[in-house]
């Protein structure tokens, strides 16, 4: 319980110092210690907003925060707002997860809530372990899915959406790393297709009419909802 509170505090902790820093500066900041600084690494792999035609997913097999099997089947029927980072992440995770969660609760006043999630796959599998990653992902969202897997599982999933990462090691505290990663949010349709990515700084409603605008042109995804 203990820990739990604990680590709910540093996720507060860091959602405030997130806020107040991208409302002075306007940008994602790091934070800024003796060690190494978190920095969002641009995407290299696509250079547009919007794919057309959407591109397919290939195969891959990660792990749920519940212990389930996630694979391409568990996008069918299912628009999802999927976002690479780590738990540990000072500024950039908590924010976004925060930025989804507004997306997520404005879905649901919409009422086409039932087949809208948001994937949060951790970098980190050396820290972030199911547990670890379900306390955190809930912390923003009872219904968000946290994902893992082993560093190979997440580099094939990742290198598919052209999502980078890489760990930044600290000489003072080896255990004390940080990891670079892409800070935009991507975005699978109803048949497994990477649709969209949302390039930071995020703007839920923004995100909201855009998604909206992609529902209406490629459908909701009911007919097809396992």
């Amino acid at each position: 319980m203990n820990s739990h509170k604990k680590q709910n505090g540093k996720i507060a902790i860091s959602i405030v110092l997130a806020v107040i820093i991208s409302l002075l500066s306007g940008l994602w900041l790091s934070r800024f210690f003796d060690g190494p600084q978190a920095r969002e690494v641009s995407i290299e792999k696509y250079s547009t907003r919007l794919f057309k035609p959407p591109i397919p997913l290939n195969t891959f097999s990660l792990m749920d925060d519940k212990g389930k099997t996630f694979n391409p089947t568990r996008f069918l029927g299912y628009w999802t707002f999927v976002f690479f980072g780590y738990t540990n992440c000072p500024d950039v995770c908590p924010m976004a997860l925060v930025d989804l969660n507004a997306v997520y609760s404005n879905m649901k006043s919409r009422y086409i809530l039932g087949n809208t999630k948001v994937a949060f796959v951790s970098v980190d599998p050396e820290r972030d372990s199911l547990e670890h990653l379900s306390d955190y992902v809930s912390y923003f969202n009872d219904d968000f899915i946290g994902l893992t897997g082993t560093k190979e599982q997440i580099d094939d999933f990742a290198g598919q959406f052209g999502a980078m990462y890489k760990q930044v090691e600290n000489e003072k505290d080896p255990n004390d790393y940080l990891v670079d990663h892409t800070a935009s949010i991507m975005l699978v349709d109803h048949l497994g297709r990477l649709v969209a990515i949302f390039p930071p700084p995020h703007e839920p409603k923004t995100i909201v009419a855009e998604f909206l605008k992609l529902r209406d042109r490629y459908g909701d995804g009911y007919g097809c909802l396992l």
